[in-house]
C-alpha cells in the first residue's frame, strides 16, 4: 500500500511543536498502559503475550471484547478470549484503543468529546472496512484508520470545548478555522499524535490527507477514508454528521477504481453495523 507515494519532508510550525510537546506530556494513565503499549510495539510478541499485558487493564479488555463481538466484525458472541480478539481486531486497532484510553477519550463520556464523535468514527470505520474488501486494501488498516481519523478533533475539543463546537457549525470551513484558531487542523494533529505514540506511519499519512486525498501521492487508504466518510454521510445522514465537510463520494470511489453501483449492496450492512459499533465504543 502506498508504494508509489513520495512523502514530503515533514516540517512543523511553532504551534505544531507545542502540540507535540503537549502530546508527549500527556499522562499515559498508568504503568499498566505503558506496559501494554510496549508489548504491542514489539512486532515479534505473540498474541498471548499481548493478551497477558491487556489483562492487567480490565476496562480496556472489556472494551476490546465488546468491540470485536459487535456485528461490524461478523463475530458476534464468538470471541471469548483476549488473545483471539487481538488477532481478529489487528494490533493497530488494539493499539489505537489503548492510546485513546490513555488520551482520556473514554474517561469523560460523551460530554468530553465533540458531539456524535464515536457515532461518526464508528460509521466511518464500518464503511472503510467494507469498502476495503472491494478495493483490496487490508481491512485491519481500514478499520483502524476509520476509527482514528478524527482523533485530532477530539484533542482540539479538549483544548477549548465551547470554541470547538462553534467551529463545527460550519463544516466547509472547518479545517481552515481550526488552523486559524489553534494553529493546526484536526487531520494534521492526528498525524502528530500517531507519530508521538508510535502508531503506523502509513495510516497516519493517509489520515492527514483524508480531506484532500488528491494531494496524498496516490495513497489508496487516503481515498478510502474519504470515500468511507462520504458514504457514511450518504447512508446514515444526520445521525453521524459530525461537523466535517463531506467529500465527493463518486470521485473518491473512482480513485479506488470502484463504481457507485458497486457499493449499493453495502448499505444495509452499514446501517446494521454502524450503530452497534458506536455503542461498543461508548
Amino acid at each position: 500500500m502506498g508504494e508509489n507515494r513520495r512523502d514530503p519532508i515533514v516540517t512543523h510550525s511553532a504551534a505544531e511543536l507545542r502540540f507535540l510537546d503537549d502530546l508527549k506530556a500527556l499522562p499515559m494513565a498508568s504503568g499498566t498502559l505503558m506496559n501494554v503499549l510496549g508489548v504491542l510495539n514489539d512486532h515479534h510478541s505473540p498474541a498471548q503475550r499481548v493478551a497477558d499485558a491487556l489483562q492487567t487493564d480490565p476496562a480496556l479488555c472489556a472494551r476490546i471484547l465488546k468491540l470485536v463481538n459487535s456485528p461490524a466484525y461478523g463475530l458476534a458472541g464468538k470471541i471469548k478470549s483476549v488473545d483471539r480478539a487481538v488477532i481478529a481486531l489487528g494490533r493497530s486497532t488494539v493499539r489505537a484503543l489503548a492510546l485513546s484510553e490513555s488520551a482520556g477519550l473514554f474517561a469523560g463520556g460523551r460530554s468530553s468529546l465533540p458531539p456524535k464523535y464515536w457515532e461518526h468514527s464508528a460509521a466511518v470505520a464500518v464503511t472503510t472496512s467494507l469498502l476495503a474488501r472491494q478495493a483490496r486494501i487490508p481491512t485491519a488498516d481500514a478499520m483502524c484508520a476509520g476509527l482514528m481519523h478524527d482523533l485530532g478533533a477530539a484533542l482540539l475539543h479538549q483544548r477549548d470545548p465551547i470554541c470547538y463546537v462553534g467551529l463545527l457549525q460550519e463544516p466547509e470551513s472547518l479545517t481552515k478555522k481550526e488552523h486559524d484558531m489553534f494553529g493546526c487542523d484536526h487531520a494534521r494533529l492526528t498525524r502528530l499524535a500517531f507519530s508521538v505514540w508510535g502508531l503506523p506511519g502509513d495510516i497516519a499519512s493517509a489520515i492527514s490527507f483524508h480531506h484532500q486525498p488528491q494531494d496524498s501521492y496516490f495513497d489508496p487508504l487516503a481515498h478510502l477514508i474519504a470515500a468511507g466518510e462520504a458514504l457514511a454521510y450518504e447512508v446514515l445522514g444526520e445521525a453521524v454528521h459530525f461537523g466535517e465537510p463531506a467529500g465527493d463520494l463518486e470521485l473518491a470511489l473512482d480513485s479506488l477504481h470502484l463504481r457507485p453501483n458497486s457499493v449499493e449492496i453495502l448499505r444495509t450492512q452499514i446501517e446494521d453495523s454502524a450503530s452497534s459499533l458506536g455503542v461498543a465504543l461508548e
